[in-house]
């Protein structure tokens, strides 16, 4: 289930060792999946896209977004830098 086939490729198993092998970071939560759980067990999951992690001396910031057999690259790729420009904007408020 981690990370989705969306955001890891298919066929998955070798996509997989694709990215593992060429990424030279962990993930950790990127591509994740995070949501609340109700006392009644009722799951509310969506696949973490974007986030943030604060280290004593800077941000890493993960950004990225799912490809799908009906995916366009270039509006893909537009649409991470609007990822990005939503969480480089918060950083700069600070």
């Amino acid at each position: 289930m981690h990370p989705t086939p969306a955001v890891c490729g298919m066929p998955y198993k070798p996509s997989l060792e694709l990215l593992t092998n060429l990424e030279k970071h962990n993930r950790e939560y990127y591509a994740g999946y995070l949501g609340p759980m109700g006392l009644n067990g009722a799951l509310a999951l969506f696949v973490n896209l974007r986030c943030m992690k604060v280290l004593p001396d800077k941000l890493a910031l993960f950004i990225g977004g799912g490809i799908t057999a009906d995916s366009v690259p270039e509006e893909e790729w537009q649409e991470t830098e609007i990822k990005a420009d939503t969480l480089l904007s918060i950083i700069h408020q600070l």
